[in-house]
């Protein structure tokens, strides 16, 4: 192709018509450059397909680990309602004045039961080292934020630092603190009038709903997140 233009060329310059040479050199010089603008947009094109192939990828890995982290809330959230009824069971007991009962020991096993979750964050920490850049979506390129959630750790240090006071307590009152098991009082009338452990039952009941809460929130935010998500991937 080359060859062919350079030998109109040739034969334009032999006859000397100047006139048509020139023309035909701008000619070929607009050919030239709508060749190489051509071959820009293909590239840009070709690179665009590729970063919205990878925005889907980071997409659908972020809408699966906050669908798990929402399974996980829920499964923390029924266990510690559960186990918050055991609590209020032991304190009715004890305010009503009723006489020990075998099926307590169970309660005073759940009681004391915590369910804390590890929130599953990998996929936005991906995120974070490939660039918060590659979503295009500005709606959920802002709402990430939220998952920069102080609280998971904050929660995590409460339950850590509550528990080592509470561990003492059982065991000056418990034979045994079994979290799975049955947990028996030595005496059960100096367990109703300790005041270290109604504090702990009364402790444990405030905290489950304050965690209760917080995961609640956690959720609906997640779910707003999926929603925008699922809009984005159903543009494709």
């Amino acid at each position: 192709m080359i060859k062919f233009f350079r030998k109109i060329r040739y034969d334009l310059m032999e006859k000397n018509k100047t006139g048509k040479y020139l023309k035909y050199a701008i000619g070929e010089i607009v050919l030239v450059v709508i060749g190489i603008l051509i071959a820009l947009q293909i590239n840009n094109w070709n690179e665009e397909r590729k970063e919205r192939k990878i925005e889907r990828k980071m997409l659908i890995e972020l809408k699966g680990s906050l669908q798990r982290n929402i399974d996980f809330t829920n499964w923390a959230i029924s266990n510690n309602e559960q186990k918050q009824v055991s609590n209020q069971i032991i304190l009715e007991h004890f305010d009503d004045g009723i006489q020990y009962q075998d099926s307590l020991a169970k309660h005073f096993s759940n009681g004391i039961t915590w369910f804390n979750v590890n929130l599953e964050n990998q996929a936005y920490e991906t995120l974070k080292s490939v660039g918060i850049h590659t979503i295009s979506n500005d709606t959920i390129r802002n709402m990430l934020g939220i998952l920069e959630n102080p609280w998971i750790e904050i929660i995590g240090e409460r339950n850590e630092q509550y528990f080592n006071v509470v561990a003492p307590t059982l065991t000056d009152l418990f034979e045994s603190g079994e979290m799975w098991g049955n947990m028996k009082p030595y005496n059960y009338n100096d367990l109703v009038n300790s005041k270290k452990y109604r504090h702990i039952l009364n402790t444990l009941i405030s905290n489950r709903k304050w965690q209760i809460e917080f995961y609640k929130e956690w959720q609906v935010n997640y779910l707003e997140i999926i929603e925008v998500i699922n809009r984005e991937l159903d543009k494709d």
